[in-house]
C-alpha cells in the first residue's frame, strides 16, 4: 500500500521550490511521469487530461478541473495533460517523479488531494524551503525523502479504508472554514448547528480528519496568516484581525509554537 512508500521506490526526476510568481511558465503542459504540485500561499486553477495510452490511478480515463489552494495538492498521473492558471500571486513546490515499484501505482488517488495533517505538511514545506541551500547530492537525497513523505500521507489519508466517509464531520469542516475570520468562535457554535454536543462532534471530527476541530481550526487559520504574510504587506496586527484573533501578540505567539517563527520573520525569511 502507499503507507509502505521507500525513498527507493521513488525516482525524482525534477524539482523545484518557487518564489512568488505571477503566472506558470507554462500555461499547459504534458507529463510522462507522476508530478505532484502544491501551492504553499495563493491558489490556482487547473484541468487534467489524460492525453496517453496511462490510465489514472483509480484506471479510469476521466478529466477533472478545479481550484487548488494552500494545504492541498495536484497528483497528476503519467501521460496526462494539465492545463493551469494562477488566479492570484501564489508561490509553490513541484516534483516530477518515478514510481520505481509498479505494483505502487494502482493505489494512489489523481487529481486534487486535500492533506488534513497540514502541521506536518507545512514541516515538509519548511524543510524543502532549507534544502535550497544544501549542495547538489545532499540536496536531491533530502528533497526525495521529503517527497517519499508528503506520498506517505497522502497514500495513508486516502487509502480506502483509512477514515470512513462522515458526513456530519465534513459538513463540520466547512463550518469550521467559515469560523477563520470570527473571533470568539467556539466549537459549540458548530456542533448545535449540526444537533449534536461539542464532545459527540470533537469525536466524529477527530475520527474523520485525524485532528481534534479546535486545531483543524488553527490548521487554518496559519495557512490564511501565511498566505496574507507573503503576498500582502499588511500588518501582522491586521492579519491577526483578518484571521479571528482579538490580539495580535496572542495571534503571534500561536503561529511561533506552530510554524517555529514569528509573522514578521516568517515574512522575512520566505519573501523573494
Amino acid at each position: 500500500m502507499p503507507g509502505a512508500t521507500k525513498p527507493e521506490a521513488v525516482a525524482l526526476r525534477r524539482f523545484d521550490v518557487t518564489g512568488l510568481r505571477q503566472h506558470f511558465m507554462y500555461a499547459t503542459d504534458v507529463y510522462r511521469s507522476w508530478v505532484l504540485l502544491a501551492p504553499v500561499t495563493g491558489r490556482f486553477a487547473y484541468t487534467l487530461r489524460p492525453s496517453g495510452p496511462g490510465r489514472a490511478a483509480n484506471g479510469e480515463r476521466t478529466h477533472s478541473s478545479g481550484e487548488c489552494i494552500s494545504g492541498e495538492l495536484i497528483l497528476c498521473p503519467p501521460n496526462t495533460t494539465m492545463d493551469r492558471e494562477l488566479l492570484e500571486p501564489s508561490r509553490f513546490w513541484f516534483a516530477e517523479f518515478d514510481l520505481v515499484d509498479p505494483e505502487l501505482e494502482p493505489w494512489w488517488p489523481a487529481g486534487k488531494i486535500s492533506v488534513s495533517d497540514r502541521r506536518r505538511l507545512r514541516a515538509n514545506f519548511r524543510i524543502l524551503d532549507d534544502s535550497r541551500e544544501l549542495r547538489n547530492a545532499r540536496r536531491r537525497h533530502v528533497q526525495t525523502h521529503v517527497l517519499v513523505d508528503v506520498l506517505v500521507l497522502i497514500g495513508w489519508e486516502h487509502q480506502p479504508s483509512a477514515r470512513p466517509a462522515d458526513s456530519a464531520a465534513v459538513r463540520g469542516a466547512a463550518h469550521l472554514e467559515e469560523l477563520v475570520p470570527r473571533r470568539n468562535a467556539s466549537i459549540q457554535t458548530v456542533a448545535d448547528a449540526l444537533s449534536m454536543s461539542p464532545t459527540q462532534f470533537t469525536r466524529r471530527f477527530r475520527k474523520a480528519y485525524g485532528v481534534p476541530p479546535v486545531r483543524y481550526l488553527t490548521e487554518l487559520r496559519l495557512a490564511r496568516a501565511q498566505r496574507l504574510l507573503l503576498d500582502t504587506d499588511r500588518s501582522v496586527a491586521s492579519i491577526a484581525d483578518d484571521c479571528g484573533y482579538s490580539s495580535p501578540f496572542y495571534f503571534s505567539r500561536v503561529f511561533r509554537q506552530v510554524t517555529g517563527h514569528t509573522p514578521t520573520s516568517y515574512r522575512e525569511s520566505r519573501r523573494v
